[in-house]
């Protein structure tokens, strides 16, 4: 699959006993051994800010430019630094990821984990993920 392909996601993000939902239509390609996922963020606090998701067989990457620019890598078992640049400086991420399932064909699909995320040596919580992807047709 060389061409990109419309696509509708839903992510699901749960912290204690906070969920967000944040919902967003972008274009599926496929590149060597990897399905990206490119879409423009829809929340207010983002900004103009495009992300793209880098799906692996193994792992997932979360990259951000625009008005907000971070990289967050989830690999079950890995701890991974990453960061956060906002208009008041950058935030270093250690991103400790616990589970990772990806349940996926052709990039369509369901992809969800769990991680811990540490700024500094501070504990920021625990967050549990969903990634839904899903062709843009006429649903």
């Amino acid at each position: 699959m060389a061409e990109k392909r419309p696509v509708r996601i839903r992510i699901v993000s749960k912290s204690d006993h906070h969920t967000v939902e944040q919902e967003a239509v972008g274009e599926l390609y496929a590149k060597g051994d990897h399905y990206y996922i490119r879409y423009a963020e829809t929340a207010a606090e983002m900004g103009k800010t495009v992300t793209i998701v880098k799906m692996g067989r193994h792992s997932l990457r979360i990259i951000r430019h625009g008005d907000i620019c971070s990289e967050q890598t989830f690999t079950e078992g890995e701890r991974i630094a990453g960061y956060y640049d906002t208009p008041h400086g950058r935030l270093e991420l250690v991103i400790v990821t616990d589970t990772f399932s990806m349940r996926m064909h052709e990039g369509i699909g369901i992809v969800s984990w769990s991680y811990r995320l540490l700024m500094g040596s501070e504990d920021s919580g625990r967050y549990e993920l969903c990634l839904y992807v899903e062709e843009a047709g006429n649903h």
